[in-house]
């Protein structure tokens, strides 16, 4: 594994290709040229994709997608404040916001997220450990690809909806009964985090992203940590700071000692 690149050639990467929508009820309008670049939640929507798209093609490995045979499509739905990649239409919905409480949902982490769940697997289970680790992923790279304050939406939302650096539950610990995604999904984030301070963010995000992936279905956390501590052994080596920051992350949140 190049934890540092995994960008095939020094070639340009190909324009991607996004088509944008104005949703209308039910109906999908579609948005010309001209009307994307004068409207602008439409060209910052644009402008997130094509970023987000090109990052995971030089530094995740993968295919190139949002091809103008395979397009990456984006619906503007006024007047709702939410976010959300639609696998089975292979659609991104992002909402227009409140204009109060909640600005367009077109920032640069927030279209990051949605897009990388478009590429993980869609037959990982969004429940339990499994969901946590889809989540964590997603938020991770997200806020790497967005320069790395760690808090998701901020530009949506005042504060962000998630502090990837200082989530609720810290600690497996602290988990209460029952816990939902989100709070397993902070330990792994916050693990994340956490190694990210010595290996570098992108080096981070390519061990999660890579490790969950060869998962496959039924991730969980403690085979997340195990397999990004075992990643980082093989690519820097035993005794090295980076391997030892990557286990060091993964005790802290309680998850291995």
């Amino acid at each position: 594994m190049n934890v540092t690149s995994t960008a095939a050639t020094g070639m340009p990467l190909p324009a991607p290709t996004v088509l944008l929508y104005n949703q209308q009820g039910p109906a999908l309008v579609p948005m010309t040229p001209q009307e994307v670049r004068a409207d602008t939640n439409a060209s910052t929507a644009l402008k997130s994709a094509r970023t987000t798209i090109n990052w995971i093609a030089k530094h995740l490995g993968e295919a190139p997608f949002a091809t103008p045979t395979n397009p990456v499509r984006i619906a503007l739905q006024p007047n709702y404040n939410n976010a959300y990649w639609d696998g089975d239409k292979k659609l991104l919905t992002l909402g227009g916001g409140d204009g109060t409480k909640y600005k367009a949902f077109t920032s640069l982490d927030t279209v990051a997220h949605e897009l990388i769940h478009a590429r993980q697997s869609p037959t990982v289970g969004y429940s339990g450990e499994s969901g946590a680790v889809t989540e964590s992923v997603a938020d991770l790279v997200a806020e790497v690809i967005d320069g790395g304050d760690w808090r998701l939406a901020a530009d949506v939302f005042q504060g962000g909806f998630r502090d990837l650096a200082t989530p609720k539950v810290s600690h497996r610990s602290m988990l209460q009964e029952n816990p939902g995604i989100h709070a397993l999904a902070g330990l792994s984030s916050l693990a994340g985090v956490r190694s990210a301070k010595v290996v570098g963010g992108t080096a981070m995000a390519q061990l999660w992203w890579n490790t969950a992936k060869a998962l496959g279905d039924r991730p969980s956390l403690e085979l997340l940590a195990q397999g990004t501590i075992n990643s980082a052994l093989k690519y820097w080596g035993a005794g090295t700071r980076e391997a030892q920051a990557v286990r060091d992350a993964w005790v802290s949140v309680g998850v291995i000692s």
